[in-house]
């Protein structure tokens, strides 16, 4: 990491880009395997069918490692310009989380209640796992 860039970041949010190269890695796998097994429980117990296009496997392996991925594109772009930005990421990240829940809705109208609450439950997981992941794994020590 560039000296200048450290010097940017209050003390204590600091990113280390170095650690990002495990981390955001780890946040894609640890998103997608969590997503998997929100949406097998739900399946199971909630007797939604397996073939609800937006329950099936790919789709939500699909999305979740694209929504862990953008995570962490914008966290180490945040961590390279922002005075503060750990702060800043938590920040976009609940907007981002709150922006998300209108797709389900929006999009799947006609869904059961249960099936729109699976993808949002899924959004929130994804959410809580790539903050909690980047801002604590990817924080300089």
């Amino acid at each position: 990491m560039e000296a200048g860039s450290r010097r940017l970041a209050h003390r204590g949010e600091e990113i280390d880009f170095r650690r990002l190269l495990w981390v955001g890695p780890l946040t894609v796998v640890t998103v997608a395997v969590a997503s998997v097994i929100v949406r097998t429980i739900s399946v199971t117990l909630f007797d939604i069918t397996p073939d609800f296009q937006p329950l099936t496997l790919r789709p939500v392996v699909v999305s979740s490692v694209v929504g862990a991925l953008g995570a962490t594109i914008v966290f180490a772009v945040v961590g390279r310009f922002a005075r503060r930005p750990i702060r800043l990421f938590r920040i976009i990240a609940v907007v981002v989380l709150v922006l998300s829940f209108l797709n389900p809705v929006v999009a799947l109208s006609d869904a059961g209640l249960l099936m729109i609450l699976t993808l949002e439950f899924m959004h929130v997981v994804a959410a809580a796992i790539s903050v909690g992941l980047l801002t604590t794994l990817g924080r300089a020590e």
